[in-house]
């Protein structure tokens, strides 16, 4: 048994590579990519007493559901139901993951440092939040917050005046712009996709000016999809607060 048990946890962990390329949930799901040798799993889990088998349980029941937030066909025929069952199942999973292991992998793909995640008062909390926010809208319709600030509005050049609603598929770049005026932070989350779909097409932290107005853009070098986008801005923050947010669609 003890031969096998590096064979199957290796097994686990390169199936989920590729996962962590389309969304910030596989990337939390996968967050053991970087821990394949099994001794030092097992060093690990003596000095802190995690339960390993529990977590390697874990992950590989993340990697069941995984294919169901990544690939629309796998979400065909699923009921509403379904779906949030899955999202919770989801979120029960990556709460038995050790924060020893999602902390690295949350700073990797530039969501958080860890020296953020470990200044708030329980870095826990920030990310059972910040797995609320990666999986919002895209198995399920998004549940729309309030933002604290003004919304996000969108350009096809940085100097345009006003808000475009809809943009032709071809266009080359699309900006999002927004009000940073009351912003008390250089630094915010960004998440910008397509609910329809579910397809991820930014999830990253950036520097902000310290201007009244910021902007963001997306290069069109695979054509955009037809549909609804949504942009959302947050505060790098425990309680990741949603600052700003906006709507635009693409038509073909």
């Amino acid at each position: 048994m003890s031969k096998r048990r590096p064979t199957n946890m290796k097994s686990h962990l390169k199936c989920l590579n590729v996962i962590l390329l389309r969304s910030i949930l596989v990337a939390l799901v996968s967050v053991v990519m970087a821990f394949t040798p099994w001794p030092s799993a097992a060093l690990f889990a003596s000095e802190t007493g995690t339960d390993l088998l529990g977590t390697v349980d874990a992950i590989a029941k993340l990697h069941q559901l995984s294919p169901i937030f990544i690939d629309p066909d796998r979400r065909k025929g699923m009921s509403l139901q379904q779906r949030k069952a899955t999202e919770i199942e989801a979120r029960n999973q990556l709460q038995r993951v050790p924060l020893e292991l999602l902390i690295p992998q949350i700073e990797k793909y530039s969501v958080a440092s860890e020296k953020q995640v470990r200044s708030f008062e329980s870095p826990r909390e920030f990310v059972t939040r910040l797995s609320d926010v990666a999986m919002n809208g895209i198995i399920t319709p998004p549940k729309l917050e309030v933002p604290a600030h003004g919304p996000v509005a969108f350009k096809a050049h940085s100097s345009h005046v006003g808000n475009i609603k809809t943009f032709r598929a071809p266009t080359e770049r699309i900006f999002a712009v927004f009000d940073s005026a009351a912003y008390r932070d250089t630094r915010v989350l960004v998440k910008w996709y397509q609910p329809s779909s579910g397809r991820i097409v930014l999830f990253k932290q950036f520097e902000i000016a310290a201007t009244d107005s910021n902007y963001i853009w997306i290069d069109n070098t695979r054509g955009y999809a037809a549909g609804e986008y949504r942009v959302e801005i947050y505060r790098v923050n425990q309680s990741l607060q949603l600052l700003s947010s906006g709507i635009y669609r693409i038509e073909t």
